[in-house]
């Protein structure tokens, strides 16, 4: 995955985090599914202006655990939330606020 990327929210997920714990809301699929403490805090900062290095980086240095694991992991996720459409990417930033309703 090129780290290079921008991420961005998709436009048909809407997303609650309550008490640290972020659970998406899947539109189109009328779904809901809740991240783990570490997946919400990566959410979190997914906001259209942070790359995917960007995401790595901030995940290494805020968690315990080998820096290639922590990047496979990031990456997985990443991948994961992209197939269900919940995130897209871009080499562009992209415009606008990414917020959460």
């Amino acid at each position: 995955m090129d780290a290079n990327l921008f991420v961005a929210k998709g436009i048909n997920v809407s997303c609650r985090t309550i008490n640290g714990t972020s659970c998406i809301l899947f539109e189109d699929k009328k779904e809901v599914v809740s991240l783990n403490e570490t997946a919400s805090i990566i959410w979190e900062m997914i906001n259209g202006a942070t790359k995917v290095g960007d995401l790595i980086q901030e995940s290494i240095n805020n968690f315990d655990g080998d820096r290639i694991f922590i990047e496979k992991s990031v990456i997985s996720f990443l991948e994961e939330l992209s197939t269900e459409g919940a995130i897209v990417f871009s080499l562009e930033k992209f415009e606008g606020v990414m917020k959460n309703v």
